[in-house]
């Protein structure tokens, strides 16, 4: 059956917007369980393959301004909690300059940390022309602002990673057809979880090795087989 595209664009701003009318967990206003996995997430709990060279040599080569830049914590205490083949999602701005949302809030991060940090990357674009620093803007503009440990959707008081990145790209003008808020990972805290802009309508530029699409077409992170063979 064929949605008309005033549904889908009302879809869209739900995905965005929406508010979980879960409660969570009990837990008082100054403290959640999102807040502790947002400070204890990059404690590592064993090793997996990463970005290798040739990895970081393509992503500097297809990387533009505007860009929606996905990475995976694999092997962390924060992948464990989220699951999926990418955990966090940013903007890229230029000249080696990430932008996201991250346990400090909204910020600005260098490259070499980003390269360094996190073992899968995915660069995605809109498929029609844009304006790189339309797609962006919004984000910056929210500089400062804290990180959303309580995963609320329903104002601009605070982001989490995918929050702004959405919202900006929502406020840009771009409809890019995210699935349904859901709840993500063992905690079931309603949000967008990072995998679900690679099932949006963004294209994907870029790919780290450790990356597959599935036969059902899903990205999967495929760097425990290799880590598992014999030697």
């Amino acid at each position: 059956m064929e949605k008309s595209p005033e549904s889908d664009n009302e879809n869209s701003k739900k995905t965005v917007k929406q508010k979980s009318s879960k409660k969570r967990f009990g837990l008082s206003d100054s403290f959640s369980t999102a807040h502790l996995l947002a400070r204890a997430g990059e404690v590592r709990l064993y090793e997996v393959e990463g970005l290798n060279e040739k990895d970081i040599e393509i992503a500097k080569e297809i990387l533009k301004p505007g860009d929606v830049v996905l990475v995976g914590t694999i092997g962390t205490m924060s992948h464990e909690q989220i699951g999926g083949p990418v955990t966090h999602a940013m903007f890229y701005l230029q000249e080696g300059v990430f932008l996201h949302s991250a346990r400090d809030g909204v910020e600005k991060i260098n490259q070499d940390v980003v390269f360094k940090k996190y073992q899968t990357m995915a660069i995605l674009r809109p498929k029609e022309d844009y304006n790189a620093e339309d797609l962006t803007s919004f984000a910056l503009s929210q500089q400062g602002k804290p990180y959303d440990t309580r995963f609320e959707m329903d104002d601009d008081d605070a982001f989490y990673c995918t929050e702004l990145v959405a919202r900006s790209l929502e406020e840009a003008g771009q409809k890019i057809n995210l699935p349904p808020v859901e709840p993500i990972g063992i905690l079931r805290i309603d949000g967008i979880h990072p995998k679900h802009f690679l099932e949006s309508d963004l294209e994907i530029k870029f790919m780290s090795h450790n990356l597959n699409k599935n036969k059902e077409g899903k990205v999967e992170y495929t760097g425990y087989k290799k880590l598992l063979k014999p030697e």
